[in-house]
C-alpha cells in the first residue's frame, strides 16, 4: 500500500506569529502535509511559479488579504493581487483566504469573481476554521468559516428589514411595551398597529435574526446601526 500523498501548502501571511499558530494547528491535524511560508506576495509568486517548474506545484494557496507595507517595493501589493495573478495564468491551485475582513459583498465577490475556493475569518476559532477549509477543499468542495456566514446572513436579512421592523426595534430599545408601541403607531397613524401583529412581527425578526428574546434581537439592531 502506497503511503498516503502529502498535501503541499503555501501561505502568504506577514504576520510571523500567525503562520506559525497555522502552522502548529496543521502539526496537531490529521492533515498529511508540506508547509512553506511567504511574507510577501511577491515572495508567494516566485514559490508558487519555482514549484511549478520543478514539477512539483502546491495543492492549496492559503494567503492574507491585507499586507502591510514596508521598505521593500513589490509588485503584487497584497492577497488580492496574489489572487488575481494565479487565476490569470488559470493555474488549478486551491485558494482560501484568510483575513480579519468580513463584509459579505467583498466576501462574495472573491468567490464570484476570482472562484476562490474558501474563507476564513480571522477570529478565535480560526485555527479550526483552517483545518475545515483546507479538509473542505481536498474534497473538491467550498467553505466559508461560520463567522462569515453570519455576516453573509445579516447581510441578506438586512435586505428585508422594512422601516416599520426598525421603528418597532427603536421604541423596544427606548422601553416601551408592545402595548405601548401598538398606542404610538395608532397615535401617528400607521397600521397594522394592533398589539397581535407587533408580536407576530418581533417573532418573524426573532426568527429572522436568530434572537432568543426581544433585547437580544435590540442589541443585534444596534450592532448593525438600525437603531
Amino acid at each position: 500500500m502506497q503511503p498516503k500523498k502529502k498535501l503541499k501548502l503555501l501561505f502568504a501571511e506577514d504576520q510571523e506569529a500567525i503562520a506559525i499558530g497555522v502552522k502548529n494547528a496543521l502539526e496537531e491535524s490529521p492533515i498529511l502535509f508540506n508547509y512553506d511560508h511567504a511574507r510577501y506576495c511577491d515572495d508567494a509568486w516566485l514559490k508558487l511559479k519555482k514549484a511549478e517548474y520543478d514539477q512539483e506545484p502546491y495543492d492549496v494557496l492559503i494567503t492574507d488579504l491585507s499586507f502591510k507595507p514596508d521598505h521593500r517595493e513589490v509588485k503584487l501589493k497584497d492577497g488580492k493581487d496574489l489572487i488575481k495573478a494565479v487565476r490569470k495564468e488559470s493555474t488549478p491551485y486551491k485558494i482560501i483566504v484568510f483575513s480579519v475582513e468580513d463584509r459579505p459583498l467583498k466576501v462574495q465577490k472573491l468567490f464570484d469573481q476570482f472562484k476562490i475556493d474558501a474563507y476564513v475569518c480571522k477570529g478565535r476559532q480560526d485555527n479550526k476554521e483552517i483545518i475545515k477549509a483546507i479538509q473542505k477543499v481536498q474534497n473538491g468542495e467550498t467553505y466559508i468559516s461560520e463567522e462569515a456566514r453570519q455576516q453573509m446572513h445579516l447581510q441578506k436579512n438586512l435586505a428585508q428589514v422594512r422601516e416599520i421592523d426598525q421603528l418597532i426595534v427603536e421604541l423596544l430599545c427606548k422601553g416601551f411595551s408592545q402595548e405601548q408601541i401598538s398606542i404610538y403607531l395608532k397615535e401617528k397613524g400607521i397600521s397594522p398597529n394592533s398589539i397581535s401583529w407587533i408580536e407576530k412581527e418581533l417573532k418573524y425578526l426573532r426568527e429572522t435574526f436568530s434572537a432568543k428574546t426581544n433585547i437580544e434581537l435590540a442589541i443585534i439592531f444596534k450592532d448593525m446601526g438600525l437603531v
